[in-house]
């Protein structure tokens, strides 16, 4: 049996489940006395007619006339229902489908969303002029000319409109045949099934704790004399307050959706983060967006394509096998690596005319644990807790305290004591504290700010701290490199490379920003990374902007190593040297040697309270 009528036999026995629904609906409110949330009509009551003083005979013929009549009224409709519809025909059937090839919504904003459900394509315009276009083994991202990448000035243009100047250009992501081959066949739908069907099967989960936060509950409507059933999803932030996050409306009749609302974030005066609802109408067109250029994109755009597949090189599968017993043995160091520890990391010479540094105080309790999901790997944060505190030493304040390098490591802990913290991350095991203090905020013209998010345990969760004093960043920062757009080569002999570092492998990282990461990696000290260098591919040559060095090696009591100097040179600004170098100390901790409540995010957060702190919860 061909695919095309399989998609029409599913479409025409949807239609009969309709047909049936419907009959069963009628039945239902004739026969029922219960209301629902918008009744149709007027409910009788039994008792009324017997309070008006009629005898109890009459009360009775009465009431077995009307369930009489109600018997009849049954009959018919039912009998008109199974009978008198005509049947619908294949033809008739194939024609429904023939009309539902597109769905689009436009929201009052200007952003428009396109998808095909025959072949599954889909197009996003954003009011920024960023295009997206994805189908089943290809992505596709336009950025307009200027359009910066990070994902705070991607959010900060997107409020803005649309960037202008140039032909910009296009990020391209494609499977290998081979993977396509694995991809499931799309299969045509109907457009009640793609858009109410997921606010349908979000009905199906409940939410029951921070890793659930969406919920949705379906209700009757009234639009414009239509009776419509409208989904609401409500989101329940971090400190458990429910937000309705977005609304869609459909006909059950046409089974078509009909309008949609939801919230976008914006930034607001101050760089605080806001955000309004918009609303979208539904279309059905018959035809739709060839390719991204139709939607806008210049023809004349610089297609970049990106490799997906890690560490791909003319090396093959004996390159692939060497790359995974490097990463498996730098997994292996970084899970044995003790759970619980203090961290401090601080400036260990004299300040530059580029700033006094950071003092770093780190607690740790706990372990990721790696998981795997769809495929996709990542660490679940659950239960994991942290508390990291850091602080400015700015040329006045390292003069007023008397700071100036070289310190030790009890005088360092004895001026953080006195001072305010830049600012704090804490994790507690299920939520993450993020607190920026008065001297931060200073700098942004914004009072003191806490945000609160929750850790799912999924593949979304994250720790948005700043990282560098994290053991885990510090020695191994090339794990972090794996993704889209990566292109590693293992290269055994560095000594041949622009720096000598004998004794190590060197990692080489290429990204589709056209720079290069040398890491070169230390298998006697557990696979830690001794030196790393940053380079600008220009032309056929290179240019060095940055390099950090590790020294000093030591071992902790379970034999683990770590290095307790680190050295950093920028050369972004030419002719001019920026070099700062940080000492670093870690010791093993025992349960019972943590500071009291330091990982106690109730307490940070009634703090933050008190101290009148805006409270953002995620």
């Amino acid at each position: 049996m061909s695919q095309s009528f399989d998609d029409l036999m599913h479409f025409y026995q949807q239609l009969n489940r309709d047909h049936d629904r419907r009959r069963n609906e009628l039945l239902s409110q004739i026969t029922s006395s219960s209301t629902d949330e918008e009744p149709c009509g007027e409910t009788l009551s039994w008792g009324q007619s017997s309070a008006q003083g009629g005898d109890e005979r009459h009360s009775w013929l009465t009431r077995r006339g009307v369930e009489l009549v109600v018997v009849l009224v049954v009959a018919v409709s039912v009998f008109v229902l199974m009978f008198s519809s005509p049947a619908l025909t294949l033809a008739q059937v194939k024609e429904e489908l023939g009309k539902q090839k597109w769905v689009m919504i436009k929201y009052d904003d200007g952003e428009e969303n396109w998808i095909s459900l025959h072949d599954g394509r889909r197009f996003w315009k954003l009011p920024s002029g960023r295009i997206f276009f994805s189908a089943p083994g290809v992505w596709q991202q336009y950025f307009p000319a200027r359009f910066r990448e990070d994902t705070w000035t991607v959010f900060q243009t997107e409020q803005g409109g649309p960037t202008s100047g140039g032909p910009g250009r296009i990020e391209e992501w494609r499977v290998s045949p081979e993977e396509m081959k694995g991809l499931p066949e799309w299969r045509s739908v109907s457009a009640w099934d793609f858009i109410v069907g997921k606010a349908e099967d979000q009905m199906t989960k409940p939410r029951t704790d921070l890793a659930t936060p969406y919920r949705t509950e379906r209700h009757l409507a009234t639009v414009d004399g239509r009776q419509l059933v409208r989904f609401d999803t409500i989101y329940t932030d971090a400190l458990e307050n429910e937000k309705l996050h977005s609304q869609l409306w459909a006909d059950p009749k046409t089974r078509l959706p009909v309008r949609s609302r939801k919230f976008k974030k914006e930034l607001e005066a101050g760089g605080d983060v806001g955000g309004k609802y918009v609303n979208g109408e539904f279309a059905f067109p018959t035809e739709g967006p060839d390719d991204i250029y139709s939607l806008g994109v210049p023809r004349e755009a610089v297609v970049n394509t990106i490799k997906r597949d890690r560490g791909a090189t003319p090396k093959g599968e004996e390159f692939a096998a060497e790359l995974e017993r490097l990463l498996a043995h730098a997994r292996n160091s970084v899970d044995r690596f003790p759970s619980r520890f203090r961290a401090v990391k601080w400036p260990a010479e004299k300040f530059t005319p580029f700033g006094g540094g950071e003092v770093h105080v780190l607690y740790w309790s706990g372990q990721p644990a790696r998981q795997t999901m769809g495929g996709k790997s990542f660490l679940d944060w659950t239960n994991v807790q942290i508390r990291q505190t850091r602080y400015f030493v700015s040329d006045e304040v390292s003069l007023a305290h008397e700071l100036n390098p070289p310190v030790d490591l009890p005088r360092i802990l004895e001026w953080t004591a006195l001072q305010e913290p830049v600012d704090i991350g804490l994790s507690d095991g299920r939520r993450t504290y993020c607190q920026n203090g008065q001297l931060h905020q200073s700098r942004q013209q914004a009072p003191p700010t806490m945000q609160v998010f929750r850790i799912r345990g999924d593949e979304h969760s994250f720790i948005p701290f700043n990282t560098a004093c994290w053991p885990m960043d510090m020695y191994w920062p090339y794990l972090s490199t794996f993704g889209p757009g990566s292109h590693h080569e293992v290269i055994n002999s560095p000594e041949k490379s622009e720096e000598n570092v004998p004794g190590t492998i060197l990692l080489r990282y290429t990204n589709k920003a056209n720079q290069r990461a040398d890491y070169y990696i230390s298998p006697i000290h557990d696979y830690i990374c001794v030196k790393q260098t940053w380079w600008k591919l220009e032309g056929n040559g290179v240019r060095k902007l940055t390099e950090s060095t590790l020294a000093d090696f030591r071992q902790l009591p379970n034999g683990r190593w770590w290095a307790a100097r680190q050295t950093k040179l920028d050369f972004a600004n030419p002719g001019i040297t920026d070099r700062q170098s940080y000492l670093i100390d870690i010791i093993t901790l025992e349960p019972n040697q943590f500071p009291p409540a330091v990982f106690d995010g109730a307490k940070l957060l009634e703090e933050a309270k008190r101290a009148n702190a805006r409270i953002i919860a995620e």
